[in-house]
């Protein structure tokens, strides 16, 4: 089968940071945000700024994002994927995981993992998929 857009598969370092290597692939392939200005917020971890920092520069990859889904929070069972709000995509979700909800798997409103925010704070559609029970149900 041969996919109608290009599906992307990334791996990355430096999460246990502060997110760097999520935020460096934000920052190289979607958006930039305006640097650190103040001495004492460039000594603090670059995450806790970055999504507080404008103007926002939209890079061309950024309108050819079409979902972004995340996974590193623990190996198993996939249990979910997170909404992260978009109840547009709550259906999708639904229609996804509803074979595997007798082996656990439930669509999940809270995310367990942040990884996959860099993205969100970008503007990108995101959702991080959970590996493990304990989310709340939508």
């Amino acid at each position: 089968m041969r996919p109608k857009r290009t599906i992307r598969f990334a791996l990355w370092n430096g999460e246990e940071q502060a997110l760097l290597g999520s935020m460096a692939y934000v920052e190289r392939h979607f958006a930039t945000r305006a640097p650190v200005t103040d001495p004492a917020l460039q000594r603090i971890n670059p995450y806790s700024t970055w999504r507080h920092r404008w103007p926002i520069t939209l890079k061309p990859g950024h309108r050819d994002l079409a979902a972004y889904f995340n996974i590193d929070n623990g190996s198993g069972k996939i249990r979910g994927i997170h909404a992260e709000g978009n109840v547009a995509v709550v259906p999708i979700f639904r229609e996804w995981f509803g074979p595997f909800a007798s082996m656990g798997a439930l669509d999940r409103r809270h995310p367990a993992d942040r990884r996959h925010r860099s993205c969100v704070h970008a503007g990108g559609r995101a959702s991080g998929i959970s590996v493990h029970p304990g989310s709340a149900r939508l």
